[in-house]
């Protein structure tokens, strides 16, 4: 069993989305009708590359992780503590659909680690095809920082946080984007991300 799913206790099941002594039960996306897209969004050091490989391997889902798409020049740029503006990203988001709309194409359902930051790019991902919902990963200023001031070797340092807050446009009104708090441990988030998750799939399959 891998690190990810040691973290958390699970059965696979077709139909059964219920709690089983505090234990979430994931469904099997194998099973779905339509291809599906589950973003984990949130501002750096909130957990989005954790949690979303682990509901990949949970959930039997293709893993995507967004930073692995930026071009060397947004790199750098961000590695120098400046922020990008949505001319840098542009290219970005451009590479990310590209490869999922290949993974559509194979009715692929995936999980995308992704900082959804901008009201635009959710739009874009919600027109590609899939049926997408938005995990957005929420925490206190305070802990993020403290995160990210314990990584290393990633290109985007503490600094950058406040832009990333900046560049964070509400999702208060968009029904498919559900809050995640990720202050506890990664297994509470996991275990905190997987119910709604549940709800989603179990609609794709009625």
């Amino acid at each position: 069993m891998s690190t990810f799913l040691a973290l958390v206790s699970y059965e696979t099941r077709t139909t059964n989305m219920e709690e089983n002594d505090g234990t979430i039960i994931a469904l099997d996306s194998r099973a779905q009708k339509q291809a599906y897209l589950v973003i984990v969004m949130g501002v750096s050091g909130s957990g989005k590359s954790t949690i979303a490989k682990a509901l990949s391997e949970i959930n039997n889902l293709t893993f995507l992780e967004a930073d692995k798409f930026h071009n060397q020049e947004a790199r750098d740029k961000m590695a120098t503590g400046v922020a990008l503006n949505d001319m840098d990203r542009a290219p970005w988001i451009e590479s990310i659909k590209e490869t999922l709309a290949r993974q559509l194409k194979k009715n692929s359902s995936c999980c995308l680690a992704f900082s959804g930051l901008r009201k635009q790019h959710r739009k874009t991902f919600r027109q590609l095809g899939f049926k997408v919902i938005f995990l957005h990963l929420v925490a206190d200023r305070e802990i993020l920082s403290r995160r990210l001031s314990e990584r290393s070797e990633h290109f985007f340092g503490v600094n950058l946080l406040d832009s990333q807050f900046d560049a964070l446009q509400e999702t208060t009104e968009e029904t498919d984007v559900v809050e995640i708090l990720a202050e506890g441990t990664i297994q509470q988030t996991i275990h905190s991300a997987q119910k709604p998750l549940n709800f989603f799939i179990n609609e794709i399959r009625l």
